[in-house]
Parts: structure tokens; sequence; C-alpha cells
């Protein structure tokens, strides 16, 4: 099952097993390459900024963006397989803020994500359509990978094809969350308006009532 590549908000529990907090509006970057990089929130504190700790919480993060990994679970893992997909996500992180700023990337960080592009499509074969159809492209990764090259691909397309003028990072107090703006005139600011923008709002009217002079 591909995970799906949009999204404006997806119910969650509060956490998860280990006390990981996972945020009612998890998925709501609008690219799956950016829900990924969601998944750390950079101006959170240590301890309570990244939602894949360990290999439970990322089969968990997978199931909950609609990978459904058949015969996957934490204990048929290794610590290599949780590094590569923090590894990717650091390399996306800085690629993705590098272009919200308006900044040259590390050639550093376009290197691997070539790289993880390299081995996306390495695993891609062609195999025969129906009857009078067109080939068609079959993955021959395993459940796991196929979700990693699936980020990968995305995360090239958006910096490659994508109008960079809507790839935003959300303003929100401990939130800086990445997000692609579908809106007609590019005007989206928040994650979500529901939260991030609202405690803005909330923010500012507390402001206006401590400004005001008392009578």
């Amino acid at each position: 099952m591909n995970a799906p590549l949009s999204a404006t908000r997806k119910t969650a529990p509060e956490s998860e097993g280990g006390g990981t907090r996972v945020p009612g509006h998890e998925f709501c970057g609008g690219r799956l390459a950016l829900d990924f990089c969601n998944s750390y929130t950079p101006d959170r504190p240590a301890g309570d900024n990244d939602r894949l700790p360990d290999l439970g919480a990322l089969v968990a993060w997978a199931h909950r963006a609609g990978w459904e990994l058949p015969g996957v679970t934490p204990a048929s893992l290794t610590g290599a397989d949780l590094q590569v997909f923090r590894s990717l996500r650091l390399r996306l992180w800085n690629l993705f803020g590098a272009a919200i700023d308006g900044t040259a990337p590390d050639p550093a960080d376009v290197d691997a994500l070539d790289g993880a592009v390299l081995d996306a499509f390495s695993s891609l074969r062609l195999s025969p359509g129906k009857a009078g159809g067109p080939l068609v492209w079959r993955e021959t990764a395993g459940p796991l990978d196929k979700l990693r090259h699936a980020i990968a691909r995305d995360a090239a397309d958006l910096l490659t094809a994508g109008e960079l003028k809507r790839l935003k990072r959300c303003p929100g107090a401990q939130c800086g969350w990445l997000f692609y703006d579908t809106s007609k005139n590019a005007s989206r600011r928040w994650c979500v308006m529901e939260d991030c923008g609202t405690r803005a709002k909330v923010r500012r009217f507390r402001a206006r009532q401590r400004s005001e002079p008392a009578f």
C-alpha cells in the first residue's frame, strides 16, 4: 500500500508505546517527505522533539502514515535500519531548510539525497502490464525500504519540480514544521490553523489585554 503524498489532518492518539507524543495533526505537510521530516520538531526541547526515537516508533509512524509493512516488526529490524531513516531525515531537513531560506544547499546533503534516489530507482524493474497496455514499474525492495525509497523520490521531485515558494516552515512557537502550501494564492502560513494559528491568535489577544490601561 502506498502512503498518501498529501493530507490535511489526521487524528492520532496523544501518545504511543514508550510515551512518544503524537500530535493530532501529524500529517499536515502535504507531501510524504515533509510529513517524514515533521517526525522531528526542531523547536521543541530535546527529549520531546523526535517521534522516531527507536525501532518501535519508526514502525508505528509508518503505520500511521498508511504503510502496512507486512512482516515487519521492531524485532525484525536492527539499529542500522533506524539510523538510515534518521540520517535521511536530517539530510532532507537541511535541504528543505536551504530551499525555504533561499540559501545554497550543502553539497553533502545533495549527494546524500542523490544516493538515496539512486538506491530507490535501482530496486525498480519493468514488468508486463495488462494485455495491450503499457509496461509497469515493479518495486522489488522490502516493505520498509519501499517506504524509504518513496520518501527519497518524493523529496527529489519536490526539490526539482515543485514550486519552492510554496515550500514553507510554520512560524508557530515550538513548531517549525514544514508544509507545501497548495492554497490558490500561496497564502497559507501555519502548519494547521486550528493549532499553531489559533495559539498565535490567543497570544496576541492576551498581549493586547496586558498592554491596555486599567480603568
